[in-house]
Parts: C-alpha cells; structure tokens; sequence
C-alpha cells in the first residue's frame, strides 16, 4: 500500500482516460462545488467574524464538500513549539500536539500537504503511539495554513476507514487553505491591535481622572482655606457663600466620576452586546440627567469587531457628555443607520440645545470639549466625523464607518 506522501501533488494523479459522460458530469459539479466553497471561505476569511466563528464556518463548510469523519484546525502555538486545537467537528482527543511528533506537527513544519491513506501501514504511526495517544482514524489529509513564508498552522480531515480521501480531496482543502490562513492572520493582527486600543484606553481614562478629577478635587483642597480663614475673622456670611460654591463645585466632580466609571463599566460590559449596551447607556444618561434621549436603530445590523464597537461606545459617550455640560438641551437623539448594500454605517448624534460658532472649535479652550478625541477615534476605524452646528441651532455630529 501507499505510503503518507507530503506535497507537492499532481490532481492528475486520479484521472482516468476512460472515464465516461456521466463520470466527466460528476467531476465538474465536483469542482464547481469546490469553486462555490472557496468563495464562501474567502468571504467569510474577509468579514469581521468572531475568531472562533470564523474557524467554526470554514470546517462547516469544508464539512458540505468533503466527506469526513472528524475535521480540525490546528494553529501554531505563539511560545511553544506544539500545536493546539482551535477548533473541531466531530471526536477529537485534547492536548496539544508537539511539532514533529505527529502528522500535524510535520505538516506544520514543512508546510506542504500531507496524504495519509492508511496510517496503519506507516511504521513511523506506530512510533509516534507510543509517546502519545492516537486518534484511531485511519485515512487523513492535511494542508497548511500558510501566509507567505509562515505557517500558521494546519487545516486536517480524518476519516474511519482506510482510503477513505483521494487526492482530489486534498487538492480542495489546499485550496480552501489559503483564505483560512489570511482570515487567521488578519484575525491575529485584529487581536493585537485590540489589545494596544484597549491599553491606549487605560492610559486616556488615567489622564483623564487627572485633568478632570485630580485637579479639581486638589483646587477644592485649597479653597477649603479661605473658608477657615473667613470664619477666623467672622465673615461667617461670605465663608457661606464659598461653601455654596464647594459644595456646587463638588456636585460637578461627582458627576464627571460617574461618567467615567459608567463608561469604564460599558466597555468591559461587552457580553450583553453592542447595540444592547448604546441601548443602556442612553437610557441611563437620560434618567441622570433629565434630558430626554432617543435611541433608534435603522436597516440591517452589520457585524461589528469589538474594537471598532469601542470606538463607537467611547464617541456616544463623550458626545452625551457635551450635551450635558454644554448644551442646555432638552432633547438629544443617537441614531444608527445600517447601509446593507454599502456595507457603511452612519452614527449621528444630535441635541437642540445652544449650538455654537464652528470657527470657535479650537478657540478659548473648545479644544477640551472632545471634538479632536472624537475625530481620533473615527480616524482608528477608518470613519469621517462631522459636527455641524450654529448658535441657537443645537448641533449633530455624524460619523460615517465603512464595515
């Protein structure tokens, strides 16, 4: 019998000059399917699924194609040289699988593909068994997940009894694992960028507590002496008034605390959803604040990452906050409008409070309203921030974002 014969492969191997209509018939509905399904994994490789999702969909789909038993991708453990499952359809055996102990970890280091129609009658199995435990299935292909010239990991099919894939088979898989692995490392660097997002937002909430926090609790402090020193010299009427002013100035601080802990608290309060936490946030807004605000959802939801969700909470929240403090509005409305076709989505926010000359933006200290961090944080998802606004008109801020 055959031995297990890594890549490369020739799909000519199987063909047979003899075959007949129906046999061609079937041959190419075969390889139309093969088409159809590497297109469904390359376009769910470039949408902005889940990780786990993502690997979820592509062994489905591999699943209606191919034939097989068990189906696994395994993926390069990014400290240790072994490979873990990050995902299974069917029986699979835990632990991780140590590179160059199993077929797997070969493929992984050699990156080419692997076709084992028997593993019983390949005597470097029976070593490997001894040091590990086997799955006991038979016939296996396997392709790498290779961008450039890194592998990433490996796509592999089992099946019970021997012979029980062809060549063909493998060919498709090969195929279906070029946009696996782009989707793995595009999901990677997303991860990696989320994680330097999420830390460049621990160092803007610090700032934060000390600009609007720190120093006016530390002003606070030191107004508290002129109160002693007023009532030293029994100017009981004027250390009252000063106390009213602590004690307004106190309320304030105590109000941009909660903001910034309600906020702390809606970015990490991720598993309830994205258009569920808005939903919250907006209607806790408007029981602490009075003013009286809409939250409304229009067209098909599209799948937002989690990092550009997070752009998105933190833009609503420093808008609302505006409003608040600024705009003496009685109304304000968040709006999402979901473009299906387009694939874009546009965040608009809008208040009908004092408004503003635009040409002061940037003038005595408009800066410190949020406009710029606003812009910033469309900037990171690829979206245009616009504020329109005129004294005694309220103002609307629109972000557009492409999804």
């Amino acid at each position: 019998m055959p031995a297990p014969s890594y890549g490369p492969f020739n799909r000519a191997d199987e063909e047979d000059p003899g075959r007949d209509r129906r046999k061609e018939g079937r041959a190419l509905a075969k390889r139309v399917a093969a088409l159809l399904t590497m297109q469904r994994v390359a376009g769910a490789a470039a949408s902005p699924l889940g990780f786990q999702r993502l690997l979820n969909a592509v062994l489905c789909e591999v699943g209606q194609v191919i034939s097989s038993s068990v189906r696994v991708v395994y993926l390069r453990d990014e400290q240790r040289p072994v490979l873990y499952g990050a995902a299974a359809q069917g029986v699979l055996s835990g632990g991780d699988l140590p590179l160059g102990l199993t077929y797997a970890g070969k493929v992984a280091e050699r990156g080419r593909p692997l076709y084992v129609p028997d593993v019983t009658e390949d005597p470097e199995y029976h070593e490997w068994a001894k040091v590990i435990t086997p799955l006991r299935l038979l016939s296996r292909i396997y392709a790498p997940l290779k961008v450039e010239d890194r592998t990433l990991g490996v796509i592999a099919l089992y099946n019970w009894p021997a012979h029980g894939f062809s060549r063909a088979d493998l060919s498709l898989l090969c195929m279906v694992a070029g946009p696996l692995a782009a989707g793995v490392a595009n999901a990677r660097l997303c991860r990696e960028i989320e994680r330097a997002a999420m830390l460049e937002e621990r160092d803007r909430l610090a700032r934060d507590l000390h600009d609007t926090v720190a120093q006016t609790l530390g002003s606070l402090m030191a107004d508290t002496g002129l109160v002693d020193s007023l009532l030293a010299k029994g100017e009981t009427r004027r250390a009252r008034d000063e106390l009213a002013r602590l004690r307004s100035a106190l309320h304030v601080t105590a109000t941009e605390i909660r903001e910034l802990m309600d906020g702390l608290r809606a970015r990490v309060g991720e598993d309830e959803g994205f258009l569920t936490g808005l939903a919250r946030y907006v209607q806790e807004f408007q029981v602490k604040t009075g003013i009286h605000t809409e939250f409304v959802v229009t067209g098909e939801p599209l799948m937002t990452s989690p990092f550009a969700a997070l752009q998105v909470q933190c833009i609503v929240q420093e808008a609302l906050a505006n409003v608040r403090k600024h705009a003496r509005a009685s109304h304000a409305e968040v709006r999402l409008e979901y473009e299906t076709d387009a694939r874009e989505a546009r965040l608009i926010i809008t208040d009908d409070g004092l408004g503003f000359d635009l040409n002061e933006i940037g003038e005595s200290g408009r800066v410190r309203y949020g406009f710029k961090t606003m812009q910033e944080r469309a900037e990171r998802i690829g979206g245009l921030l616009q504020v329109a606004s005129d004294p005694g008109f309220g103002t609307t801020i629109t972000v557009r974002i492409t999804m």
